[in-house]
């Protein structure tokens, strides 16, 4: 069970998430301030370099343009691109252009996880994804994801059961929730953002992060 979380700004934030057991962490990458904890591609490339190998370099975007997908990569050299702006402007057809620009770069598509709806979308980006992250959706925030609230965890349960790739779940995850979570949903990893916070805050949670790993790496084994 692959663990992993959001919200990392700083570079003691990469020790607390080494120290805490998780298997990747990611970085809100932007260059507009639109995300709560977006950091510039200066302060990712200085994030990344502190990064120790084996752990992937992961950013995060909500643009949907192809060409600034494009210069995000280019200047920011991430192993993994999580994708969760506005599925409307980005189609699977251009997940695949964005494929072909970037090579070598695993892409990371979030789906909304918001009716029997996201079943078709989930198997349509399957085709073009290395992975889909299943996750919630709130009216106050952009794109997909940062709601701090669970979503059907039997629609979850569908996709990873008939999509070919792997299947992230998110959306609400919390030390106190993961294990439930996976023992509902059975994805290929978990990704928590809020609620491994501390509270109030966008700063992480040293002890959050430690029971979200031995939480979830419980419930995998069983």
């Amino acid at each position: 069970m692959i663990t992993q979380i959001y919200a990392v700004k700083t570079l003691a934030d990469i020790r607390l998430c080494i120290d805490a057991g998780l298997d990747r962490w990611g970085l809100e990458v932007g260059r507009n301030g639109t995300m709560p904890n977006e950091r510039s591609y200066a302060q990712t490339r200085e994030l990344f370099a502190a990064t120790p190998a084996p752990y992937p370099k992961m950013a995060l975007s909500i643009e949907t343009d192809l060409d600034v997908l494009t210069e995000l990569v280019e200047a920011t050299r991430p192993d993994l691109l999580h994708l969760c702006g506005d599925i409307r402007q980005l189609p699977p057809a251009s997940v695949n252009a964005l494929r072909d620009r970037i090579p070598g770069v695993e892409i990371i598509q979030a789906i909304p996880m918001t009716g029997p709806e996201s079943l078709e979308i989930a198997h349509a980006y399957a085709e073009v994804a290395h992975a889909l992250l299943l996750d919630s959706v709130a009216p106050n925030v952009v794109g997909i994801g940062i709601a701090g609230v669970t979503h059907d965890w039997a629609l979850s349960r569908r996709v990873v059961a008939e999509v070919g790739v792997p299947c992230i779940l998110a959306g609400g995850l919390s030390p106190e929730n993961v294990a439930e979570a996976i023992r509902a949903v059975r994805p290929w990893a978990v990704d928590s953002n809020t609620h491994t916070c501390i509270p109030g805050t966008w700063d992480k949670d040293f002890e959050r992060m430690r029971r979200f790993v031995l939480a979830a790496k419980a419930a995998a084994e069983e």
